[in-house]
């Protein structure tokens, strides 16, 4: 992989990284755009590269949260052989207080936007 390349998918996930904690310390509407470029140590123009505006942000934060859910069943389900125990497994996973904890921030966080979330993805 090109080291430019490199450079450019360690930015992306810096920003998601400063976007989750500035998130969840002032919430989608107190968070600004240059507040999510300071945590990440780059530029508005840096973070507007990889995402068009603050939404686009945080529903990347979604789809990373989803896939780290989805990773842990998958993990959880691959480990048991009959069907039942796969099925218990990948319910104790969804249901940790861990997941339910990141589901339901993320859920208060998207509260906060008001109307248009649902509309605006596809």
């Amino acid at each position: 992989m090109p080291v430019e390349q490199l450079r450019s998918q360690q930015r992306h996930q810096r920003i998601l990284d400063a976007a989750t904690h500035v998130f969840s310390t002032k919430g989608y509407h107190g968070t600004l755009v240059d507040e999510i470029a300071a945590e990440a140590e780059t530029s508005k123009g840096g973070v507007y590269f990889h995402f068009p505006n603050k939404q686009a942000i945080f529903l990347a934060l979604l789809d990373r949260l989803a896939d780290i859910l989805r990773e842990r069943v998958d993990s959880a389900v691959a480990q048991q052989a009959e069907p039942l125990a796969r099925a218990e497994a990948a319910l104790h996973v969804a249901s940790r207080r861990s997941a339910v904890t990141a589901v339901w921030r993320a859920c208060s966080w998207s509260k906060r936007w008001g109307p248009g979330l649902n509309s605006t993805r596809a």
